[in-house]
């Protein structure tokens, strides 16, 4: 997983690191990400949601115009090497969760046969 996450990083893509923060927008749930992570010409950085109201994501009625609704941080490596450890593990508790998940779905419905 780290090398696809490095490649598509190197390709210009960007991960999103932080798991997408739910948000109740009119009884609806809108999903945006909070945190993204970039390789910009040999630059490590992250960019962060900035205004939880912003109009063009859905989040409510905020036009952005005397602020930004994104902000971007030039970090380290190391920084960026955290992040991506942190959503690997992320991803694999999440895995594992929907595997335990089926699993059990599985063993209830060959025990109600």
């Amino acid at each position: 997983m780290l090398k696809s996450l490095l490649e598509r990083l190197r390709n210009g893509e960007g991960v999103v690191v932080e798991d997408y923060k739910t948000v109740y927008v009119w009884g609806f749930v809108e999903e945006v990400p909070y945190e993204t992570l970039y390789f910009n010409k040999g630059r490590w950085i992250i960019e962060r949601l900035n205004c939880f109201s912003a109009i063009d994501l859905g989040l409510g009625t905020c036009n952005c115009n005397s602020h930004p609704t994104f902000l971007e941080e030039t970090i380290s490596r190391k920084e960026a090497l955290e992040l991506l450890k942190k959503y690997i593990q992320q991803k694999q508790r999440e895995a594992a969760s929907a595997e335990r998940e089926m699993a059990w779905l599985d063993e209830a419905i060959a025990s109600a046969e």
